[in-house]
């Protein structure tokens, strides 16, 4: 996701200190965040909506990209998937209370 911002930037000829202005982080975040020293999952909610407008993307889309979003996202606890794993048909994957589990028929 940062390349994507840092490759949209260069297009519309923004120097990194007028996007990191236009997005509302300090140019030291975003230069960690190019750099790996931070990682876009530690990311603040506004920030992540401040790229989302940047790019026009969806909010989620950009939350999945900084992959803050996980499957116990879409599920409850007490919630069990059972489904087959693709090239195993005797093979069966298991999900509950954020357990992966792989187990027989």
């Amino acid at each position: 996701m940062v390349q994507v911002i840092f490759e949209r930037a260069v297009g519309e000829g923004l120097a990194s200190t007028d996007l990191a202005d236009h997005l509302g982080i300090a140019p030291s975040t975003l230069s960690h965040l190019k750099t790996g020293r931070r990682l876009a999952s530690s990311l603040g909610r506004d920030v992540i909506e401040k790229f989302a407008e940047f790019l026009n993307y969806p909010v989620l889309a950009v939350l999945i990209l900084a992959e803050q979003v996980h499957l116990s996202d879409f599920t409850r606890p007490e919630m069990i998937w059972i489904v087959p794993l693709i090239g195993h048909s005797s093979l069966w994957l298991t999900i509950q209370s954020g357990r992966d589990d792989a187990q027989g028929p």
